[in-house]
C-alpha cells in the first residue's frame, strides 16, 4: 500500500529497518542520558530543610544518593546545638533567616524535619510558612515504610505529609498530559 512498484518497495524494506534501529539506538541514548542527569540531580526538585536532625541527615544522605532532591540549606532554630553542615550542605541560620533569604522563591519545597515530640515547636514552624507560596512538608518518621493515603507524597523515599501547598494530584498531571 505504501510502495506501488517495485522497486519503491525494495527501497521501502530496506530503509525500514534501518530507520528503526536508528530510533532504538537515538531511544535508548536518551534514555541512558535522562537516567544519568536524574542521578547527578539535573531535575531534581530543590529543597530547604528545618531542622539538622538525625532523620534530615538520613534524607540528605538518601536524597544526595538518588539524585530526587538538591538540598541547598539546612535551618535549625536552635543553632547552638546544631552542627555546621551535614554532608555538603551547610546549616546556615534559623527560620528568621529563611524568612529573609532571597532565595526562598527559589526553592521548591520546605521540609520540616523536626522530631515529632516536640509537638509545639512543629507547630509554631507551620504557623509561620504556612504563609509563604512554597509547599511545606512534614517529613514523617523514616523508619516507617507502610504510611500511605491522600495527603503523603515521597520524596528520597521517605514519607512526606503537605502542610501547606499544592499536593501533588496524579489525576491532575494525567488529564494535563
Amino acid at each position: 500500500a505504501l510502495a506501488p512498484n517495485v522497486r519503491d518497495a525494495g527501497a521501502l524494506s530496506a530503509t525500514l529497518p534501518f530507520a528503526a534501529m536508528l530510533l532504538a539506538g537515538l531511544h535508548a541514548a536518551l534514555a541512558v542520558w535522562i537516567r544519568a542527569a536524574h542521578r547527578r540531580g539535573v531535575f531534581a526538585e530543590t529543597v530547604v530543610i528545618i531542622g539538622a536532625t538525625d532523620a534530615a541527615e538520613r534524607f540528605v544522605r538518601r536524597a544526595r544518593k538518588t539524585g530526587d532532591a538538591r538540598i541547598v540549606a539546612i535551618a535549625d532554630d536552635r543553632l547552638s546545638r546544631a552542627p555546621h553542615a551535614m554532608g555538603e550542605t551547610p546549616v546556615c541560620g534559623d527560620i528568621e533567616a529563611l524568612l529573609a533569604w532571597d532565595g526562598l522563591p527559589h526553592v521548591d519545597r520546605i521540609i520540616i524535619a523536626v522530631t515529632q515530640r516536640a509537638e509545639t515547636r512543629v507547630h509554631d514552624m507551620i504557623a509561620r510558612l504556612k504563609t509563604l507560596p512554597n509547599r511545606v512538608e512534614l517529613l514523617l518518621d523514616y523508619q516507617t515504610h507502610g504510611v500511605r493515603g491522600r495527603g503523603v507524597d515521597r520524596l528520597g523515599g521517605a514519607p512526606m505529609a503537605c502542610i501547606s501547598g499544592r499536593s501533588r494530584n496524579t489525576g491532575r498531571a494525567l488529564v494535563k498530559r
